[in-house]
């Protein structure tokens, strides 16, 4: 982990914290993928031009030294909901529960822990419902303190959501993005698809942040739709940023081999990073052991390597699979940046 190299970095920049609040001054909502940076990385302000809107960082000038390596993780929290009940439906056996505030206390200090732990620069976040939930997690995760949550913006929404340890230089949101839905007409994601730059110091980092489509009343297609999407997204930014290192981490929802998956990997050149593990599960479903919780790293973009051997799954001990209370193992892995 790179936190102790960035920490001086990040002391020389002007840092922003943001807690309570979903970066929204940062965001760029229905943007196309098509990022080209306005100014240098780690200048006093960067502007990185999203399609036809630009959104404008102040991530402060890049004085420490080029970090050697990061590590990225992903975590589905699983419902991580606040106090209050926001679609009128909370009682036993319905979707949304509200939690009191103790037992809410509890719940963010168990979630920070088990982020805590994983020991990485940038942690991919699943299933937080909104601004108060990452509220919770910032205060307890100062080592993390730039954040953003992709709010998809409805009652009880659970949400991809970004913590890191480096400054960012922009975010882009993908919630507004249209592509065909196979069979016919058109869909979006389910939930935001949240693209974060990054500065290293050296190469650029961009993490694209995916909760695809789950099985549970199951729409296959629009699944496929997602991963052929995502794969265009990431091919997009590695023709935008050849130097860059770009992954996309989350809780696709589907197996390796499947057709979202195999769509994804065939729309540009991808390595699994799991796939170098015997035992690659992430959670069990119908019984079955299952690997559905991804980290991809582009191979067209020259900016960073996968480090072999450096694949982790986390899960919770004394018999139970589920990694801080979720039912999903984290799974994380370092990558060596290009001098």
């Amino acid at each position: 982990m790179v936190v102790a190299m960035a920490l001086g970095r990040l002391l020389c920049s002007v840092l922003w914290i943001c807690v309570g609040c979903n970066l929204g001054a940062f965001s760029t909502e229905g943007a196309e993928s098509d990022v080209s940076s306005g100014s240098e990385v780690g200048s006093a302000s960067a502007t990185a031009t999203v399609g036809s809107t630009s959104t404008t960082t102040t991530s402060g000038a890049t004085t420490g030294p080029p970090l050697e390596e990061v590590t990225i993780a992903t975590f589905n929290a699983r419902l991580f909901f606040d106090t209050t009940c926001d679609s009128g439906l909370c009682d036993g056996g319905d979707f949304e529960s509200v939690l009191s505030p103790q037992a809410f206390a509890a719940r963010a200090g168990q979630i920070a822990e088990a982020i805590a732990a994983l020991d990485a620069d940038v942690v991919v976040l699943q299933e937080i419902e909104n601004d108060a939930c990452m509220a919770a997690l910032a205060m307890r995760l100062p080592e993390l303190p730039t954040f953003h949550l992709g709010e998809t913006g409805f009652a009880a929404s659970i949400d991809v959501a970004v913590m890191t340890a480096l400054p960012a230089i922009s975010v882009v949101s993908h919630q507004n993005d249209r592509f065909p839905l196979p069979g016919g007409g058109t869909t979006g994601f389910t939930r935001d698809l949240v693209e974060m730059h990054l500065d290293s110091g050296g190469p650029r980092v961009i993490v694209l942040g995916a909760h695809f489509r789950s099985k549970v009343n199951d729409e296959p297609n629009r699944r496929l739709a997602e991963a052929q999407r995502a794969g265009v997204i990431v091919g997009e930014l590695a023709a935008a940023h050849p130097e860059g290192l770009i992954v996309l981490a989350g809780d696709l929802n589907d197996v390796p081999s499947s057709p979202p998956l195999a769509a994804l990997e065939a729309q540009t050149p991808l390595l699994r990073v799991a796939s170098e593990l015997d035992d690659d599960a992430t959670i069990v479903f119908d019984g079955d052991h299952q690997a559905i919780d991804h980290i991809y790293v582009s191979l067209a973009a020259a900016g960073g390597a996968f480090r072999a051997g450096s694949a982790r799954i986390f899960r919770g001990g004394g018999g139970v699979f589920g990694w801080g209370g979720s039912d999903h193992a984290a799974l994380r892995a370092t990558f060596d940046l290009s001098p």
